[in-house]
């Protein structure tokens, strides 16, 4: 009975150490897989924390990119708005020149009438003489007392009196006409100073970038037509500035606006 105790002793001590041992299994097969799981999760961590800061970095380019290309925005529709500017102060250029040709033409007519006054008025010299000769009284030009036959006075003479009013109403018309010629110059200098800023400005604004870095080719599509007049105030350079900035504009609203979404959709990555 003692040995059959002793085994059974035996064989309950070999099950609590089986016991024991398939618990220190299972305890280790779950701190392997505690293991795995906290190392996938740090390396899914670490997957985040690689993501997150290139999310950064583009988020922070896509940024960069929309605020450059704003600025270049708010530069090419200042440009546009200084030639809307410029295209009044051609049309004030065009006024003042139309001014001036006209003063011009009325004073043209204006000498004219004065000249053919001055020509009646030497031609009728003696006629006019005659009517302030009395006679008894001596003549002023060969001193004959007698006035037998005196020289008669045409109908379209001319007096001193009218041909003196004449010649100050020919003066009044030249004033007008070097006030409307200062005029004129004074609007072309100022027409084509802002010609020379637009155009200088417009070109250095529009001039092709560096070629990128993949060395494709530069966009010249917004660039101005080449081989035109070195004249700020040649009307094709001004025109092929204005059309090329237009151009210019729409690009960059379409690039900006890609910009903008860029920001969103880096924004929207990162919550």
């Amino acid at each position: 009975a003692e040995k059959y105790q002793k085994l059974a002793d035996a064989q309950q001590q070999i099950k609590k150490r089986h016991t024991e041992a398939n618990e220190a299994l299972r305890a280790r097969d779950a701190a392997r897989r505690a293991y795995e799981q906290a190392k996938q999760a740090q390396a899914d961590t670490d997957e985040k924390r690689k993501a997150y800061a290139g999310i950064g970095e583009k988020l922070a380019r896509a940024e960069a990119a929309r605020d450059a290309l704003t600025e270049k925005g708010k530069a090419c529709r200042t440009l546009l708005e200084e030639h809307t500017a410029l295209a009044a102060a051609r049309q004030v250029l065009a006024e003042a020149q139309r001014a001036y040709e006209a003063a011009q033409q009325t004073q043209n007519d204006a000498q004219a009438a004065y000249s053919r006054k001055e020509q009646l008025f030497n031609a009728n010299r003696a006629g006019l003489l005659a009517r302030t000769l009395h006679e008894g009284a001596p003549c002023p030009v060969c001193g004959a007392v007698h006035h037998p036959a005196p020289a008669p006075l045409a109908e379209n003479a001319v007096s001193e009196e009218t041909l003196q009013a004449e010649a100050g109403a020919l003066e009044t018309v030249k004033a007008a006409t070097g006030a409307a010629a200062a005029e004129a110059a004074a609007a072309r200098t100022a027409a084509e100073n802002k010609a020379e800023d637009f155009c200088r400005k417009a070109e250095a604004f529009l001039a092709p970038e560096a070629p990128p870095a993949d060395g494709a080719d530069a966009d010249a599509s917004s660039a101005p037509a080449q081989g035109l007049p070195a004249d700020a105030f040649s009307a094709e350079r001004i025109e092929a500035c204005r059309a090329a900035l237009s151009t210019r504009i729409e690009a960059l609203r379409r690039d900006a606006k890609a910009a903008v979404q860029a920001v969103v959709d880096c924004k929207a990555a990162a919550a």
